[in-house]
């Protein structure tokens, strides 16, 4: 939300209200608009899931393929081709260099959500997304939620990075209630301790039905009700996003609320295009996305076995993710899961799984992607924290690096994580797993 970015978390709460619900109207102009009732209802989501034939998703592909060719600038440029496997791979930074050339002819920027998202290897993107391709992945996901027994209309708690108040405040609310959607939107930066009572009994007050949001969120809640045996409020089910915990975690989160917690998985850019089955995988919503995993020399491997994930957005024809590179590993399989859902699915994603630091006042912080947003010509970071109180910020600088725009990150990073020493280096490359993956946050303490 960029609404007063600078000032509005010290506003008064029933102005922040107002502001909160100005913005729900806003992104609905993207999200909601036109025929979007008669999409929805024109959906059998568990039909689509369990009956989705490999002849369907051709189809989806050649028309893809035909039409971005025709109609997108990047791809007109390229020779001729017939299958989506003669097209090049595109990166974040293919993308940066290209995104003009990366949107269909004739397209209204002003129908286009524009993101901005770290990645998950710290490189800055700001991305543009049709609103066509928002709309369906909207419905999807409302369906989703139906299928799982969730009724639109139904309150909602999501815990997410969305500024709220300011890091260093000490007394509630880090929540604002956003009518619009019936949800209560609150801060995933004042969990801690002291607070999580307030966290528990704002849900309770507001008798929301179901929780979303950051996985690492719902964990630290979760943690603080086994401990101290507190009375969770009644949910349907929890639904995370944005990043990853382990089974063993998810089960943490499962016995503390009472209610099934299931683990999504997407970019913001190609949207949220992967749901959890009950088998623990991870199920491509197949009129959405296509996946392929390729190794590090662009070979595409067999399914079952490991590399990176590449996902080709099936809806987005106006602002294209083909054969788009996410950083992410993964395994991933085709065929019958024991769900009964009959698609591509992730028995591995790796990488999701976030650590996190500890603050000055012992809370743990998660979800620290957004410290990096203001960066200009980053290609990647990375946070490490080896004592209390203080961390190490590292940036790996592209061509297009610019050292000014790092005050702005600095300024960022203390609205995170509050008074804590931060200190900045530039550096040539970044701590890998044994996997060659980058996790952008290491704690050693």
């Amino acid at each position: 939300m960029n609404i007063l970015q600078e000032h509005y978390v010290n506003f008064p709460y029933t102005i922040k209200r107002i502001l909160f619900n100005a913005e729900a109207f806003r992104r609905d102009y993207y999200r909601k608009f036109g025929e979007y009732d008669k999409i929805y209802d024109s959906i059998n989501f568990n039909e689509i899931m369990s009956t989705f034939s490999s002849h369907k998703r051709t189809e989806l592909l050649e028309s893809l393929v035909d039409y971005i060719q025709k109609h997108v600038a990047f791809y007109r440029e390229l020779p001729r081709v017939t299958s989506l496997g003669e097209l090049p791979f595109i990166t974040k930074s293919i993308y940066i260099e290209n995104q003009k050339k990366l949107i269909a002819d004739g397209v209204n920027i002003k129908h286009c959500w524009e993101g901005r998202t770290s990645g998950s290897t710290g490189m800055p993107l700001t991305y543009l997304c049709h609103r066509d391709m928002v709309r369906i992945n909207k419905v999807y996901q409302e369906k989703f939620f139906d299928f799982i027994g969730v009724c639109r209309g139904d309150r909602m708690a999501r815990i997410s990075g969305i500024k709220i108040a300011a890091y260093n405040r000490r007394k509630p609310p880090y929540w604002v209630y956003i009518d619009k959607y019936r949800q209560l939107q609150l801060s995933a930066y004042h969990i801690w301790p002291d607070t999580m009572a307030y966290y528990i009994n704002a849900m309770k007050n507001h008798k929301v039905v179901y929780g979303s949001g950051y996985a690492s969120a719902w964990l630290f809640l979760a943690e603080y009700l086994s401990l101290l045996g507190e009375k969770p409020p009644m949910l349907k089910a929890i639904v995370t996003d944005s990043e990853g915990v382990t089974l063993g975690q998810q089960k943490i989160i499962e016995d503390a609320f009472q209610c099934p917690v299931y683990q999504t998985y997407g970019l913001g850019e190609v949207g949220q295009i992967a749901v959890q089955c009950s088998e623990g995988h991870y199920h491509i919503i197949p009129t959405l996305c296509y996946a392929e995993i390729v190794d590090d020399g662009n070979n595409i491997l067999p399914y079952g076995e490991r590399g990176e994930i590449v996902l080709t957005n099936l809806v987005s024809f106006n602002t294209p993710f083909v054969r788009y590179r996410t950083g992410d590993v993964g395994i991933l399989e085709e065929g019958a899961c024991g769900c009964g859902w009959n698609t591509q699915y992730f028995t591995l994603i790796d990488g999701r799984t976030d650590d996190y630091i500890i603050g000055n006042d012992g809370r743990k912080i998660g979800r620290l992607s957004h410290v990096i947003k203001p960066a200009t010509g980053v290609l990647e970071s990375q946070i490490i924290q080896e004592k209390k109180g203080a961390i190490r910020l590292l940036v790996v600088p592209g061509k297009n690096f610019n050292a000014t725009s790092m005050d702005a990150v600095l300024a960022n990073a203390k609205n995170y994580l509050g008074d804590m020493e931060i200190k900045l280096e530039v550096v040539d490359t970044l701590e890998k797993t044994e996997r060659a993956k980058i996790r952008r946050v290491i704690r050693k303490i």
